[in-house]
């Protein structure tokens, strides 16, 4: 094992051991120093909720706006398809209807994160997926599709929206997380190391647990970064359809415009290949000193904010 390896690996135990976090402790140290300032500031009753238990529910997303995507993804996939999920691919169309329907029509969830964050918040990632059955136990020692309990490993401004394209109930694999207090007492009471050292996190849990499910349009925000979470298994003949939208608030950038990486690397910020590139560049840091220039930044600007002038 080279030192770099190590170094990770260490770095995440002490994540687990010191932060009750399945992050990495340089994430979680500067995620919990920005939220020393973020609780003072912290004060509309759903940006409280969502900083304290980590995930709101949001406003059904429009009944149009679903049916649009939902044509427009129908014939990407056929009877034959015999895969555990099948990722959808963002045809020029789609892309339109994704992009007027987000900088037009529904800016609620960054409304809530550029008040809890204040700062300016961007589209880093947008995904639609299908997931279907599969057989968990021939894959304990693997995720399929992120189907074990885990946390991202970015620092606490990376947030992720989930909008079901279908009606969802439990036969549908519901997405499934735990608030930021449970999952403490969960990676304490069952000692969690990792997503694949503990079978409590590949097979049944119920204590505690938060299964969202609903009608087609359901929306729901977490902080994934700190809250254990799975997307649950589909039975036999079910499947669910979703459109996850990552958003992660930072003070570096001055572009106001929330789909400033869109608009500016428009091929990358789409090709399957690049998938997550622009919230590592947000939310993970090359060294200590870009980190801690972030956070300085950061804190620096939730200390400047005044509370009668919130952004909108």
């Amino acid at each position: 094992m080279n030192f770099s390896n190590f170094a990770k690996k260490v770095n995440h135990y002490l994540g687990v051991k010191i932060f009750k976090s399945d992050n990495l402790f340089t994430y979680s140290l500067y995620t919990n120093l920005l939220s020393y300032f973020q609780n003072k500031k912290a004060k509309p009753v759903e940006i409280q909720n969502l900083f304290q238990n980590g995930f709101i529910d949001l406003p059904d997303v429009d009944a149009e706006f679903i049916s649009k995507v939902n044509r427009e993804i129908s014939s990407q996939i056929n009877d034959d398809f015999s895969g555990p999920i099948f990722k959808y691919k963002p045809t020029k169309n789609l892309q339109n209807i994704l992009i007027n329907y987000l900088k037009n029509d529904y800016k609620h969830p960054l409304k809530i994160l550029k008040n809890l964050f204040k700062c300016n918040v961007y589209i880093t990632t947008i995904q639609l997926r299908r997931t279907f059955h599969f057989d968990k136990t021939k894959s304990l020692e693997e995720s399929v599709y992120s189907e074990n309990y885990h946390c991202d490993k970015y620092v606490g401004t990376h947030y992720k929206q989930f909008v079901y394209l279908n009606d969802v109930n439990k036969d549908n694999g519901p997405f499934t997380y735990l608030s930021k207090n449970e999952t403490k007492k969960f990676i304490k009471n069952y000692k969690f190391k990792n997503r694949f050292s503990n079978d409590i996190t590949k097979n049944d849990y119920n204590e505690s647990e938060n299964c969202f499910v609903g009608e087609a349009g359901s929306s729901l925000l977490v902080n994934t970064t700190q809250c254990l979470h799975r997307a649950g298994i589909p039975t036999q003949g079910k499947y669910r359809d979703v459109l996850v939208i990552t958003y992660v608030a930072s003070p570096v950038i001055k572009d106001p415009d929330p789909m400033h990486f869109c608009n500016s690397e428009k091929y990358n910020f789409w090709s399957p290949n690049m998938e997550g590139h622009f919230s590592k560049k947000l939310a993970k840091f090359k060294n200590n000193r870009q980190a801690l220039v972030s956070l300085i930044k950061h804190i620096n600007q939730i200390n400047k904010f005044n509370d009668n002038h919130r952004s909108s």
